[in-house]
């Protein structure tokens, strides 16, 4: 967990296979959120994280005070990914090549939306 005022690390948690059953990632995060709760008291606004559709859900009905972002650099990959499946679907081949740009873009958008998600 990275602090956002400071970019000091405050801790991290490591989870291995075998140590608890179900979702790793989920579990990671849960564990890392009760750590930063308890060990260190945090009044935590904002989490952020990958797009990890369990984790979002756990976020929405264990957390729903705190604001739950996702990790640009991991959405500007998926989106490069998205585009490498369309690209290969019949009579959207033409898409391929656009892929650096409508990454780019992402990313300059992101950079100059001003925080602001409906700008986004």
């Amino acid at each position: 967990a990275l602090h956002c005022e400071t970019d000091q690390v405050i801790d991290f948690t490591v989870v291995r296979k075998g140590q608890f059953q179900g979702d790793l990632e989920r579990k990671g995060c849960s564990e890392l959120m009760r750590i930063l709760r308890e060990r260190y008291n945090l009044n935590i606004s904002q989490f952020v994280t990958d797009q990890h559709t369990n984790i979002a859900a756990d976020m929405k009905s264990n957390y729903p005070s705190i604001y739950h972002g996702f990790d640009i650099w991991h959405m500007a990959r998926n989106l490069g990914k998205a585009i490498d499946k369309i690209s290969k679907m019949k009579d959207c081949e033409s898409l391929g090549p656009w892929k650096k740009s409508i990454i780019n873009h992402f990313w300059w958008s992101c950079k100059n939306c001003g925080e602001n998600e409906d700008v986004l």
